[in-house]
């Protein structure tokens, strides 16, 4: 059930992002997030308040999980695969003897089984800039930070000014090759999009705002997505906002 109360403010926009000749890239603007009270209240700000809702989470006390349908977004926006989720700090949150918007909670229902994770963080954070995918993954894995305003807290990730936590997504090869096909596909797919796919966030803390970046490929073919192998590190280098 859904039992989140929205205070939608304005809209965001949707980015084409051209890759290469052979595939394409939206990068898609989900919206900021703020919690606000009383639990699980939160503020929102962005084109996909249908698709966006809050539930409450107990751990020491009532925290706001958000809870938002990718895979209805895909579907609306024409994507075919989820290449990475951003976590972007705005920008406009305390950052004297706070660290600005942290993520407490980054987690999926519907994943493909096998579906691979690599985190990174790009930010001001010492504490997390040499961390390593695993550890910024565990960090993230459970709604369970009781306070975020220490920037090197174990329980979440403090992105501090403009900071940002990048996790992309990738499925094993199809080394078993069908009758009549090209003896599987070689090369690291990104994950196709599926009926039933949410992205679950929590942050530690009130009042800081966070903003959240999907990018999606709009290749049809699974013999075209095998190109992008480690697609969030080279989109990084190669993107632009038009």
């Amino acid at each position: 059930m859904r039992t989140s109360t929205l205070i939608v403010l304005s809209a965001c926009a949707l980015l084409l992002v051209p890759y290469s000749a052979d595939a394409d890239f939206l990068e898609v603007d989900l919206g900021s997030f703020r919690n606000t009270y009383p639990v699980p209240t939160m503020e929102y700000e962005g084109d996909f308040a249908q698709h966006v809702w809050t539930d409450a989470v107990d751990y020491l006390y009532q925290r706001t999980r958000y809870n938002i349908d990718i895979g209805a977004i895909m579907q609306e926006v024409h994507a075919d695969s989820l290449v990475s989720i951003t976590i972007i700090d705005t920008g406009v949150n305390q950052y004297y003897g706070s660290p600005g918007a942290d993520v407490d909670l980054l987690d999926f229902t519907g994943l493909p089984q096998g579906t691979q994770f690599t985190a990174e963080y790009i930010g001001p954070n010492q504490h997390h800039q040499d961390e390593s995918s695993q550890t910024l993954m565990e960090r993230v894995a459970l709604m369970d930070s009781t306070s975020g305003s220490y920037p090197g807290g174990i329980n979440h990730v403090a992105l501090g000014y403009l900071g940002r936590l990048m996790v992309s997504f990738t499925l094993p090869p199809d080394d078993v090759a069908d009758p009549g096909d090209d003896g599987g596909i070689d090369s690291t797919m990104v994950m196709a999009s599926t009926d039933l796919l949410l992205l679950h966030l929590g942050e530690a803390g009130y009042s800081e705002q966070f903003q959240v970046i999907a990018t999606f490929s709009t290749v049809p073919s699974p013999g075209v997505m095998g190109i992008m192998a480690m697609a969030g590190t080279v989109l990084r280098r190669r993107s632009r906002r038009l």
